[in-house]
């Protein structure tokens, strides 16, 4: 077929739905724009969301099998001499990237890979079989993309020469920083964005909640996000209810853009409990915006977030852990003062979004 001299073929998968996978590739579709770089976007669902990600339904097959058939053509008609590709988590969305990366490699063709989050499901299940074809495609892939240093200790099968550590940027937003006076205010004003599931820490979170209002500490908490069933919804509005915590606590379902600024930038502290995970936009946001932060010891969030220099880390997602992490700031505003300023500091030095796309254009073009 032959190759050409120049093109580098991306495959993004932009929102809907609003992980933080999407949003990075949206950033990436809006700056990469070059001659050099050609742009495929994956189709999926209108319906699409965070609950539907991964499962074996009739429609994801058949998006699924239109992804492959699509990637193919868009190969050949395209003829690059480089790929880049995500490297899905759960077994069944790997298998159908792993075709286009197979088919890319019998032309010859340089394949890059990212990994959005911190390990691959199916490497940790029981399917032997899974476990063997996976270390057979990532030692098919020239080069992937991890979030964090800290991520290599989760995926000890990749080997460690492939692995290229590059943080997420994002973009800078309207609302600019929070203002410093309202950081001192009697009541705390906290912050959840992410999926409402279990893994996120979701009941841990709502526990430590309970925990702060039986204490008596002045608390409010927004919770942005899509729940990821409605049977685990009911089971946590039962727990509002039960504990009378509906005064504290405002849902807002998912809101985007300038909706979901709004909410921010009147929030003093972002709490993400999270259990597994990679280095979610949500805490690059917070740390934008000027906002402490309380999260977990998990994926590449040690390299982001340094324990008591710009948030708190806890070991693990437990209720009282978060309940003295939020008693530590509020008792102690010029913890979060200094939290605050450590975030804006670090976030304009390393994690706006040219500094990540510079990095990300010169590494796939190395």
């Amino acid at each position: 077929m032959g190759k050409s001299n120049n093109i580098v073929l991306l495959f993004l998968k932009i929102p809907p739905p609003f992980g933080g996978g999407e949003i990075i590739n949206q950033l990436i579709f809006n700056c990469l724009k070059e001659d050099n770089f050609r742009i495929f976007l994956i189709e999926s669902s209108v319906k699409s969301n965070k609950s539907t990600q991964g499962r074996l339904s009739l429609c994801n097959l058949y998006w699924g099998f239109k992804f492959i058939k699509d990637s193919i053509h868009s190969i050949i008609g395209i003829r690059p001499y480089k790929i880049y590709i995500s490297l899905p988590k759960d077994s069944l969305s790997f298998f159908r990237n792993s075709l286009t990366i197979l088919f890319a490699k019998l032309l010859g063709i340089t394949v890059y890979g990212d990994l959005a989050g911190t390990s691959f499901t199916f490497m940790d299940g029981n399917n032997v079989m899974m476990k063997i074809y996976g270390k057979y495609i990532f030692n098919k892939i020239d080069s992937i993309r991890i979030l964090g240093d800290n991520v290599k200790n989760y995926i000890p099968y990749v080997k460690k020469d492939k692995l290229f550590s590059l943080s997420n940027g994002i973009g800078k937003n309207d609302f600019f920083t929070v203002d410093s006076k309202q950081l001192s205010r009697d009541t705390l004003n906290l912050i959840y964005v992410g999926s409402l599931e279990p893994s996120k820490g979701i009941k841990e979170l709502f526990s430590a909640i309970k925990l702060c209002n039986d204490n008596n500490l002045k608390i409010k908490i927004n919770i942005l996000g899509e729940w990821i069933n409605t049977s685990f919804k009911k089971e946590i509005m039962k727990f509002v209810e039960d504990n009378r915590l509906k005064d504290i606590i405002e849902f807002h379902g998912l809101l985007v853009d300038k909706s979901k600024w709004e909410v921010f930038i009147d929030s003093d502290v972002l709490i993400h409990p999270t259990k597994w995970d990679g280095q979610p936009v949500t805490i690059l946001e917070a740390m934008s915006l000027g906002l402490g932060v309380i999260t977990t010891n998990v994926g590449a969030i040690p390299d982001t977030i340094q324990n008591m220099h710009n948030g708190i880390i806890l070991s693990d997602s437990n209720p009282m852990g978060i309940y003295n992490a939020v008693k530590n700031i509020y008792y102690d505003r010029e913890l979060l003062q200094s939290f605050s300023a450590n975030n804006i500091n670090t976030f304009r030095n390393n994690l706006t979004h040219d500094i990540f796309i510079d990095k990300f254009r010169k590494w796939l073009l190395k």
